[in-house]
């Protein structure tokens, strides 16, 4: 594997019997161990409609290649109605999904926060929706996993990229993206609690009604998810955000009319 004969390489397969990998991604940690996660279905042959029956995380040493850690998971039934779109269903029906963009979120007590998002081309856009957020504990078991219900469509074809900005301060993880604002309370500014209960129930954020929404997950996956600023006429394809040294201000750069950059700064605490 490496030229010069002194680095030593390894290769490592890591199998799933019986199963299909549909999707994974993989980073290094703070330590330099490799992590792994990613989902998995129960079809253990070649097939074209992509379903999440299981959710993987694996722990490798970066130096030797050695397993450390393995855990999977699934959906509970709550997760499983809401993707499904069957708030009202007894019956436990399998998730479809393409959840290609996996991203690793290590926090100050050791465990580790993941999030998959859903994404796929749909015509003249890319659609970016639900984000599915684990948390795995240092000995590489799974915590809890939560969902958060978003949809985005997004002219510019870059589903190889998230559609959020992302801060940690801890143990806390903050995500902020654009979104539509018809989808929370017009005086709390809280998500809707109809959006909880089903996908089809979440509109979709466009040019004519765009805000900017902040959600925040503690150590605990407790999520709160609220309309933060309304966003105006700007492109709703504006993720990136930086945050000051505090955390409690936020700003981002939008392009209006062609030819006018505009910097906006959003006091968020």
């Amino acid at each position: 594997l490496s030229l010069n004969k002194e680095v030593k390489s390894f290769i490592y397969d890591l199998k799933f019997e019986g199963k299909t990998v549909e999707n994974c991604g993989f980073d290094i940690a703070p330590n330099g161990d490799i992590l792994i996660a990613g989902v998995s279905s129960n079809e253990p042959h070649k097939h074209y409609q992509r379903f999440l029956d299981d959710i993987f995380f694996r722990r490798l040493d970066g130096t030797t290649g050695k397993l450390i850690s393995e855990s999977d998971t699934k959906p509970d039934f709550k997760t499983i109605q809401f993707l499904t779109g069957k708030p009202n269903s007894a019956n436990v029906e399998r998730v479809k999904g393409k959840y290609r963009l996996v991203k690793f979120f290590p926090l100050s007590n050791g465990s580790i926060n993941i999030i998959m998002e859903d994404t796929y081309p749909d015509n003249s856009a890319d659609v970016c929706q639900t984000l599915l957020v684990s948390n795995v504990k240092q000995n590489g078991e799974f915590n809890w996993l939560k969902y958060i219900p978003k949809m985005q469509e997004r002219g510019d074809f870059s589903s190889n990229h998230v559609s959020y900005s992302h801060r940690i301060d801890g143990n806390k993880l903050t995500l902020i993206y654009m979104d539509n604002k018809n989808n929370y309370d017009s005086k709390t500014n809280l998500l809707l609690p109809d959006k909880l209960l089903s996908l089809k129930n979440v509109k979709v954020a466009s040019k004519s009604n765009i805000g900017m929404a902040m959600v925040t997950i503690d150590e605990a996956g407790n999520i709160t998810q609220k309309l933060i600023a309304d966003a105006g006429d700007y492109s709703c394809y504006s993720q990136n955000i930086i945050w000051n040294k505090v955390g409690d201000e936020i700003f981002f750069m939008s392009i209006k009319k062609r030819n006018i950059l505009s910097l906006t700064k959003i006091k968020i605490n």
